[in-house]
């Protein structure tokens, strides 16, 4: 087994920044924001890049849901968006920012990805508490199973 030098902070803290950002709407960013949020923590960049492997491809239909479910729940939103189609949502964005389309932005994605921001704030705040304790708790036995 590969020697662990990062401190169990560092790799458990790490690991939940991943984990927590998966949880946010800002697909293609993932990875950036994470590595972000572990260096200003002083976590491991290493691990909240493994974090973010949290969120994927069989998860994260069920993230946007909760997300955009929560957040339409906290604005008191009539405008419950039952049957969103995401990757047409985030591909519609991409095109519009990269167009530079604010006014199509703003109509368009604006009303799903404003709820989105808000529902996901409990959500990786409890993930991050959920996966740090979890991942110190594997790290302390691989540590002690590796001396």
């Amino acid at each position: 087994m590969q020697d662990l030098h990062a401190t169990t902070y560092e790799i458990a803290a790490g690991v939940a920044c991943g984990v927590a950002v998966s949880f946010t709407p800002f697909v293609g960013l993932h990875t950036v924001l994470a590595m972000i949020m572990a260096f200003i923590i002083r976590a491991s960049v290493a691990a909240a890049l493994i974090g973010t492997l949290f969120g994927n491809p069989w998860t994260f239909p069920f993230i946007w849901a909760a997300v955009l479910f929560s957040g339409e729940s906290f604005l008191h939103s009539s405008n419950i968006h039952d049957h969103t189609n995401f990757e047409k949502l985030f591909s519609s964005a991409f095109e519009m920012l990269k167009t530079l389309n604010f006014d199509g932005f703003m109509q368009n994605i604006w009303p799903i990805l404003y709820p989105m921001m808000l529902g996901c704030i409990p959500f990786c705040l409890i993930s991050w508490i959920i996966a740090y304790i979890i991942t110190k708790k594997v790290v302390i036995k691989a540590k002690e199973k590796q001396k």
